[in-house]
């Protein structure tokens, strides 16, 4: 239809209308607990939730404008992608202070660590490409002194725009979703090279893998379905339908025993819960406006999920229920979970 057609055409950009700028605290504080770093505009800020409390312990504003965050394994640096700026933002979590800023492709939009914290990939959405980023974080131990220190150390040049990524338990390869080509590009992660390409559903979006790395969830905005990647073979195994209920699939996240998938609805603004021992949708979850980002709490319990205008919902994962609203004015965008700083 020709408004769908329109609309998708405008979902990587429809955030990015905002100003804001500095690194500054506002609001200090953290209780000891996980965390929840989410990305707000209006104005521009990282603001952090405790995960126990349910509320806001902490804000830290940023330059306009932006759109991604992702935490190192310890907890001690966040990154943000900066939209107007092509850049990332480096963050100070114990402080709130910005200790770097790395240029990066332009229009950032996603950012993610690997597993043991020393590359973050940052997938650029207008040059089709991921700008590798090693870190001074190395096995979950920040080592400013013995590692690059936030550095670009390669460009992947892909198909195109860059939504989702998302790496291998092990960290040897990460899997980016290249949304106008319908295509999921594995990279190799010590060469940072394309070792394979995977058509999937109309304009991918994020994808999320399992914790044992043998299957990947890509969500395809365009089809309203979930491509399931069989990693070993690196081909869709199964595709699962999510028209019924679900409407624009942008999100997804795994929960850490690797049993469920939940999926956010852009369109529908809705939540599908996916039992990944058969890959059928279990439930949907009514969340009224929801965003870009979604997040899983690392016990599992809680997703959290972003949205226009309401704040951060927060998902009991036990009975699939909406548990929460964690209020947040304007509009909150990427969210990660991690630990307090040490």
């Amino acid at each position: 239809m020709p408004w769908r057609r329109a609309l998708r055409g405008l979902a990587p950009v429809i955030l990015l209308v905002h100003v804001g700028c500095g690194d500054d605290p506002v609001t200090p504080g953290l209780q000891g607990g996980e965390l929840a770093y989410v990305v707000a505009t209006d104005p521009d800020r990282l603001v952090v939730l405790d995960i126990d409390l349910q509320r806001e312990v902490k804000t830290i504003i940023l330059p306009p404008v932006p759109r991604a965050v992702t935490v190192t394994p310890d907890g001690s640096l966040a990154y943000v992608s900066i939209a107007f700026r092509h850049a990332v933002t480096v963050i100070d979590t114990e402080t709130g202070k910005t200790v770097a800023t790395v240029g990066v492709g332009i229009n950032p939009w996603t950012v993610t660590a690997s597993p043991d914290g020393g590359l973050v990939y940052v997938g650029n959405l207008s040059d089709s490409s991921v700008s590798v980023i090693e870190t001074p974080v190395f096995g979950g131990v920040s080592d400013v002194f013995e590692r690059g220190a936030n550095e670009v150390v390669a460009v992947v040049k892909l198909a195109s725009g860059v939504v989702g990524i998302a790496f291998t338990p092990d960290g040897e390869f990460a899997y980016a979703t290249s949304q106008s080509t319908d295509l999921v590009s594995v990279i190799e992660t010590t060469t940072h090279s394309v070792v394979a390409e995977i058509t999937v559903g109309r304009f991918p979006q994020l994808v999320t893998i399992t914790p044992d790395g043998t299957k990947a969830y890509v969500a395809n905005f365009g089809t309203d379905d979930l491509s399931v990647i069989e990693t070993a073979s690196q081909t869709v195994a199964r595709t699962v339908d999510l028209s019924g209920d679900g409407d624009g699939p942008f999100g997804v996240v795994i929960t850490p025993d690797g049993a469920f998938v939940y999926v956010t609805n852009f369109l529908s603004g809705n939540v599908s819960v996916i039992d990944t021992a058969n890959d059928t949708v279990v439930t949907t979850i009514e969340v009224d406006r929801v965003g870009t980002g979604v997040a899983v709490s690392s016990d599992g319990a809680y997703v959290y999920v972003t949205g226009y205008e309401q704040g951060v919902t927060v998902i009991a994962t036990a009975t699939n229920t909406v548990m929460d609203t964690v209020v947040i004015p304007g509009v909150t965008n990427g969210i990660a979970v991690g630990p307090p700083p040490l």
